[in-house]
């Protein structure tokens, strides 16, 4: 029966207004470095994302040109093939569109080389922006416990207290709860 009342009682302080407006309420000091850290994240991603959309685009035009490339060096050997005479003012015309064709596509080749480096930049920016947001979120998760772990201690000791207070009423002959009216 006596541990019945004091369940009773313990569950009343728990949720008494007093008690939650006596415990303060969490902040962490490091807020605006983790939401700076957060944007900073973001824009790497972001960053990210604008450079692997440009180095695709360098791979397009690079298969593009290489298929014009095979295209075309398929076409001049039908042409060939089937001609009974050849135009030779009309093969070095296509003997140096060829010609033009491989230099461009060495060139598209470094510009996609130039644009894989960067998108690889861009993802080491990102692991390193990552990194050091979730070191600051590790210090807000153990700031967070440490928190929780106060308020749990000082909700204890309320409890305690009351109990105590209880246990002396009971012993002094006081009715529960306190003095009648």
């Amino acid at each position: 029966m006596r541990a019945a009342s004091q369940e009773v009682t313990v569950t009343s302080v728990q949720r008494s207004p007093r008690a939650r407006e006596t415990m303060k309420k969490f902040s962490f000091p490091l807020e605006k470095l983790l939401r700076h850290r957060e944007a900073l994240r973001q824009a790497a991603e972001r960053d990210l994302g604008a450079a692997i959309a440009v180095a695709r685009e360098h791979e397009q035009r690079v298969q593009q040109a290489l298929a014009e490339l095979a295209e075309r060096h398929a076409e001049l050997g039908r042409q060939l093939a089937e001609a009974h005479y050849v135009d030779v003012e009309g093969l070095r015309r296509q003997e140096s569109y060829l010609l033009w064709l491989e230099r461009h596509i060495l060139t598209l080749r470094q510009a996609l080389r130039r644009a894989e480096e960067q998108a690889e930049a861009a993802r080491q920016r990102l692991v390193e922006a990552r990194r050091e947001e979730r070191a600051v979120e590790i210090l807000k998760e153990k700031a967070l416990k440490r928190y929780r772990q106060d308020v749990a201690r000082e909700e204890q000791v309320m409890i305690d207290e009351a109990v105590m207070i209880e246990y002396v009423r009971r012993t002094a002959g006081e009715p529960a709860g306190g003095t009648v009216k």
